[in-house]
């Protein structure tokens, strides 16, 4: 089974913080990550095996 963890910021830096600190928490097996960038603010999507 895949799930999806959408991390948002306002700017990369912090968005790599949540990352990171979820990584840490979790330890996922990552299968994708996606990011995308609006005007304020930062998302990345990261997909995983449960």
């Amino acid at each position: 089974m895949v799930q999806v963890e959408i991390l948002n910021a306002e700017n990369p830096e912090e968005v790599r913080n949540e990352f990171n600190e979820w990584i840490q928490s979790e330890n996922p097996d990552i299968i994708e990550t996606k990011v995308s960038e609006s005007a304020k603010s930062y998302t990345l999507w990261v997909f995983y095996r449960i």
